[in-house]
């Protein structure tokens, strides 16, 4: 996506807000949950990596639709499994077709 096409989708994304005041009034962020987090590059330069595949291939086969990791969303995904060896009470897993990284939280 070039600059000018990114400033024209800019406004359906809505106001930008500091992290914490998009957090919905009323609900426990401290219960057990599952979450699931997308990371987005600036711009969605495919840093991470890149789908690959056919959206018409059979279900299970080589080119039915998936994620590519690069160096760097191979670094990423490391990275997010470690996260299970330092906080024993969460488990991150990551989806085969997309980059979500899902964490069940026991606290």
């Amino acid at each position: 996506m070039n600059k000018e096409e990114y400033e024209k989708h800019k406004p359906f994304a809505g106001e930008k807000k500091p992290s914490m005041l998009r957090r919905r009034v009323g609900h426990d962020y401290e219960s057990r949950r599952m979450y699931l987090i997308t990371m987005t590059v600036e711009g969605r330069r495919p840093l991470l990596g890149r789908l690959a595949g056919r959206s018409d291939a059979p279900e299970g086969s080589a080119d039915w639709p998936h994620v590519e990791l690069s160096e760097l969303g191979e670094k990423v995904r490391e990275r997010w499994y470690a996260t299970e060896r330092i906080y024993p009470e969460i488990k991150v897993w990551l989806s085969k077709s997309c980059l979500t990284i899902c964490m069940a939280s026991s606290l």
